[in-house]
């Protein structure tokens, strides 16, 4: 958060975790419980369209895909509380293979996680009660980032502009399931405005 680097710079990556180790430790600790909270929430939105029918089963499939890249960003996270332990040159220097690892848990769930969402979309724009247009600009948003994510793997030269691509998505990955909260809070509380 504080000294940027690219993705493909474990170094500066490691070094700036390490240097940063308080902020990095509470960053992980609050992205990791961010997505457990979304993956709760996305399992509320899709138990509630049980015996309905209409996009019940994709919604169930998108929730699937989104828990287990969930899993998978949670572990990621979990190494970055080791990368950013590391504070002498040799510590730094033996995280390079963690920091492999980690970003292989952002990439590979990425790509779960961005299949969710577009299916998880799909099956909301289908349903009355929900809003259409926000469903469809996440599922446009989750192509870019499949799409990026993609890239990022099969071309590791271009990592970090994929990164940056798929990273923009994810504001409509997080402003999209509080509206679907603000949503199922209000229809729970008839009356309240």
């Amino acid at each position: 958060l504080i000294d940027s680097a690219k993705p493909s710079d474990s170094p500066a990556l490691i070094t700036a975790a390490a240097d940063n180790v308080v902020l990095s430790n509470l960053t992980a600790i609050v992205i990791a419980l961010g997505i457990i909270i979304t993956t709760y929430g996305m399992y509320v939105v899709q138990a509630g369209l049980r015996g309905s029918g209409n996009g019940e089963s994709l919604a169930l499939a998108g929730f699937l895909l989104l828990l287990f890249g969930n899993v998978g960003w949670v572990m990621a996270q979990g190494l970055t509380l080791i990368v950013a332990d590391a504070q002498s040159p040799q510590a730094m220097d033996a995280m390079a293979p963690v920091y492999s690892a980690r970003l292989g848990l952002v990439l590979m769930p990425g790509l779960a996680i961005a299949l969710g969402f577009f299916v998880f979309s799909l099956a909301l724009s289908a349903r009355p009660g929900f809003n259409k247009i926000a469903a469809w600009i996440v599922a446009l948003a989750s192509i870019v980032a499949l799409v990026s994510y993609t890239i990022a793997i099969s071309d590791p030269s271009r990592l970090d502009s994929a990164l940056a691509i798929a990273r923009v998505c994810y504001v409509a990955w997080v402003v999209w399931p509080i509206m679907l909260g603000v949503g199922l809070l209000k229809a729970e509380a008839p009356g309240r405005d």
